[in-house]
Order: structure tokens, then sequence, then C-alpha cells
């Protein structure tokens, strides 16, 4: 066992890649320690208050938003100072959190109509982060159909959503291990010095699932394996049992200054993740996940590939509610596809998980929202030039009613750049 715990370490290299800014919950106003580091410059204790008054007020339904506990955060956030963006926030009870910033090339209205859309889950968006998300019922924009872009030409007050999620990681980076987890979210968008601000907050409900095993068979291509097992990937590693223990994260977009098209996000995240109740997170881990966010959220709002919002809505409700039979036929032809893919894989070639494999029996343990899930993923793939593991064409698929109702067709249309 002592040997064991000395391959602990592995545990987590990127597993905040996995936490989205979507889902990234947090830590209460009393839990304010130190900074990340004594080397760096701590943030203004004013900038402090503002995120543990958002934190808290994520986790309080009946509380009233109120703008001014924020405004010296706001102030951050929207800076040109360079010297700004090298400031962490400090170290809370549940971890160590980190602050990164970056540019988007795409409007604030692009962001809401696909990151805050009640007809479009996240995991759509964000394809190497989130096998899986959701919104549940008595979320406000699922049960008050809110799309919330139609507010900013008429936005005279700050308009607050709250809401309850879930979210299903695609692999680590290095464990292989993937997480289910709640969330609690608070959105607000409001006026600040004349352009629209969003906030987004969120804050984990409580410990995620046991981690299950899961391989990173090709990342580029988007292209990943979820046995359903409990464990971790690396045959040292299988036996543990990892969890999320807690994770928050607070989010600020607004249009850039010199830009109007383009949107400047500043992201402040923690993360407590480990073993036996150990938090085996660093910030490192924490800024190389907050990053590879950064990177796939740029890399699929900036996309011309991106098919725009309301023909993206509209193929995940196709997907969602195709029949049984017909949800069938296109998961075992990927069962079938995958199986050739893994063949040639060394990690998904050995017994562990080729006996999940062989003969398209990947396609007997993944349930209905797992395989509209992969339908999806694999829309996406078609329409972003990369390698998709269904054949989504009438020669190959040979089920009219597929055809008929539109799934069975690449050509839709693309998403507008402004």
């Amino acid at each position: 066992m002592t040997r064991s715990k000395n391959k602990t370490w592995l545990f987590i290299v990127i597993l905040a890649s996995s936490i989205t800014i979507f889902g990234l919950p947090g830590v209460q106003a009393s839990e304010r320690q130190t900074t990340n580091s004594s080397h760096q410059p701590a943030l203004d204790a004013e900038v402090e208050n503002g995120l543990s008054y958002l934190i808290d007020l994520a986790q309080q339904p009946e509380a009233v938003f109120d703008p001014n506990r924020v405004q010296s955060l706001l102030e951050f956030a929207v800076a040109d100072d360079a010297s700004a963006r090298s400031v962490d926030p400090a170290k809370r009870a549940t971890g160590f959190g980190v602050c990164v910033r970056s540019d988007i090339q795409a409007p604030l209205e692009r962001i809401l109509r696909y990151g805050f859309n009640p007809k479009i889950p996240s995991y759509v968006i964000l394809p190497k982060l989130l096998r899986l998300s959701g919104r549940y019922p008595e979320s406000d924009l699922v049960a008050r159909d809110i799309e919330i872009w139609k507010s900013l030409p008429t936005l005279d007050k700050p308009l607050v959503l709250r809401g309850r999620e879930y979210e299903v990681t695609t692999p680590d980076m290095s464990t292989g291990g993937y997480y289910r987890y709640d969330l609690d979210r608070l959105t607000v968008l409001l006026h600040y010095r004349g352009s629209p601000l969003l906030i987004s907050v969120s804050k984990m409900t409580r410990p995620s699932d046991v981690g299950k095993r899961a391989v990173i068979v090709d990342d580029p291509n988007w292209t990943y394996f979820y046995s359903g097992e409990k464990g971790l990937s690396p045959a040292i590693l299988k036996w543990m049992d990892t969890f999320i223990y807690d994770t928050s994260s607070v989010m600020i977009f607004h249009p850039a200054s010199k830009n109007r098209n383009a949107t400047n996000v500043t992201l402040f995240k923690w993360l407590n993740a480990g073993w036996l109740g150990m938090n085996m997170v660093k910030p490192g881990h924490i800024r190389a996940g907050s990053e590879r966010f950064i990177e796939n959220f740029k890399y699929v709002m900036e996309s011309q590939d991106m098919p725009d919002d309301g023909t993206l809505a509209q193929k995940y409700n196709q997907m969602r509610t195709l029949p049984d039979k017909n949800l069938d036929t296109l998961i075992k032809n990927y069962a079938r596809n995958f199986e050739q893919y893994a063949m040639k894989h060394n990690e998904l070639s050995e017994d562990r998980f080729s006996r999940l494999i062989r003969n398209g029996g990947y396609a007997r343990i993944l349930n209905r929202e797992e395989r509209v899930g992969v339908l999806m993923l694999e829309f996406l793939k078609s329409q972003f030039g990369k390698q998709p593991l269904i054949d989504f064409d009438l020669a190959v698929s040979g089920d009219e009613d597929l055809v008929s109702k539109g799934i069975a067709k690449n050509a839709i249309p693309r998403s507008n750049m402004p």
C-alpha cells in the first residue's frame, strides 16, 4: 500500500481541464486564506471580497444580487493593465485558485447564443472537455425558456438567472479518469460602463461520483473511450477511488474595448480533487486545465465551421428524440468503426479494454443519453473536418427514416461569423 501511495502524485496532472468554466463551483468567504504563492502579488481585498460574494450568492437562491458588491471585481476584469493578468486569487480551504485571461474573436452575443442557450447543452460546444452535460428542469434558462441574448438591446437592469446542472468530463489527460458532478449556477447579465457584461458563477453541490476509467484515443480528433468501470486507466492506479471534492469558478465576459466583435474573458478557478480526502491538485494543474478550456472554447466560438445556433439546437433535438431503433442503427455503426480504430491503439488493445470493445461490444455499455452524446460529438466532427466514426450518409446508413429526419445528411448551414 505504501508503494501505491507514492504513486498518487500522478493523479490529476491536468484534471482541471475537465472542469469547465460553465460549471466551476466555489468556496465560502470565510474560507479565504493566503495567496497561492508568496512570490505573487495579491489581489486587492475588495476584488477578493467580490469573488467570495458571488460564490456565496450562487448557493443562496433567495438572495438578491447587489451590483455594488462586485464593482472592484468588475473593474479588475475589464482593466487593460497587462500586469494584472499574472495575479491569482487567494488560496482557500478548498484548494488553490488561478486567474486566466484571454480574448475570443467573437462578439458577446455569439457566446450567449451558444454557451447560455437553453436548447444547447454545454458539452456540444466543449467537445474536448465534456462528455455530457445538462440543465435540470428547475433551472431558470430551462423553466422560463430564456434566450438571454435577446435581452442585450433592452437591458436596463441586471438579469439574474439561477440553476442547477450536471456535467460528465472527458478523460483526465494523465490518469484517464472521468467524473460526473452537480453544480449550482448563477448567471448575471448587466451593463457596466456602457457595455453589456456577463458574470457566470458555479459551485459544486457535493463531491463527484467516483472516477471511472477512460482512454484518450485521439485528442485532436475528439475521440475518447469510456469504460463505465470505476478506477483510473494506468494499471498501477486502477484500484484508486478518486473524486472531485469541490470546485468553483467565476467567469466574466465583456466586449473588447478596441474591437466590439471580440470578447475579453477573465476566469477565476479553484479545484480540490484527489484520493482518500487528500487534495492532489496544484496551481499548475489548474492553470493548465483553464488554458485547455480557453483553447477549446476559442476554437469552437471562432470557427466558421460551427453550425449556427438554431441549426445546432435543432440537430440536438433530432438526436435526442430519435426512436431507439434508429439510435441503435447509428450506434452499432459507431461501435463497429470504433473497434477498427481501437485495434490500432496500444492501450485499447489490452484485454481490460478490448473485452468491452470487441464484436461491437461498445454499443452495449452506452446508455441512451451517452448514445445521444456520441451522435452529437460525431456530428460536430463531420462539420469541423475531423474524422467521424459514424457514417452520416444515406449510402452507408441505409435507413430511410434517418434520412427523412435529416440525421443522415452532412450539409447544413454554417455559422455566420460577423
